[in-house]
């Protein structure tokens, strides 16, 4: 009889668990693709971010004005303060990408072309305010001096 009243319970409870954690399961599903959806879609409206600065400020792409800037680097004209933002704007844009994809090259650069997006700015990366700098984490300093070889 003891028995038959463990096997009992024992059912019950098993009934009230497989339901619960099959719920669990399914909202854990859909909330990673929600968020993984969002992630990149916010990641998508940096990019047209980026590009509307493009467009605003076309100097910030300009190699001429790319060249003046680097011989005169502690200017404190707005144009030359624009450039700068801009510069943290695509590398902290870059960092959140790759951390998105896990530093997989090929994802990233199925996104975005690293190259022309950094390619211009390297001078920029390689001032020592930046190369001396903690700001961004050694693996994605890495993946960009990577991408400049």
């Amino acid at each position: 009889m003891k028995k038959q009243i463990v096997k009992s319970v024992g059912w019950e409870i098993t009934k009230l668990i497989i339901p619960a954690f099959v719920g669990f399961l399914l909202a854990y599903i859909t909330f990673s693709k929600q968020f993984d959806a969002n992630e990149k879609s916010r990641l998508n409206d940096n990019l047209n971010k980026l590009l509307d600065v493009n467009l605003q400020f076309p100097f910030v792409e300009d190699s001429s004005f790319i060249t003046s800037w680097v011989k005169n680097k502690n200017s404190n004209s707005d144009s030359s303060l624009r450039y700068q933002t801009y510069c943290e704007y695509v590398f902290n844009f870059l960092q959140n990408t790759c951390e998105y994809f896990g530093y997989d090259k090929n994802k990233i650069q199925d996104f975005v072309d690293v190259h022309d997006l950094i390619g211009q700015h390297k001078e920029w990366w390689n001032m020592p305010e930046q190369k001396n700098s903690d700001s961004y984490p050694k693996p994605f300093r890495d993946f960009i001096n990577e991408s400049y070889k």
